[in-house]
């Protein structure tokens, strides 16, 4: 999947990269990269809130296909 945000992007390449190392695929969704994609949510211009927001779960959600798969 392609993201907008450069941010988003560079985050789903290294927890991708991660979870191809782990032997926990499941540890990638409580990545500290992940939750502070999260965290930084409030901190962004209520305009832009809701893209950044749908970026982060759709990485969310690939992420959980590539563990189920």
């Amino acid at each position: 999947m392609s993201y907008q945000n450069k941010k988003i992007a560079d985050a789903a390449e290294k927890l991708k990269a991660e979870l191809k190392k782990t032997d926990e695929p499941q540890s990638v969704l409580r990545s500290p990269l992940l939750k502070g994609l999260y965290a930084e949510i409030p901190t962004l211009d209520p305009k832009e809130r809701g893209a950044f927001g749908k970026e982060i779960n759709a990485l969310k959600s690939e992420l959980e296909k590539l563990i189920a798969a």
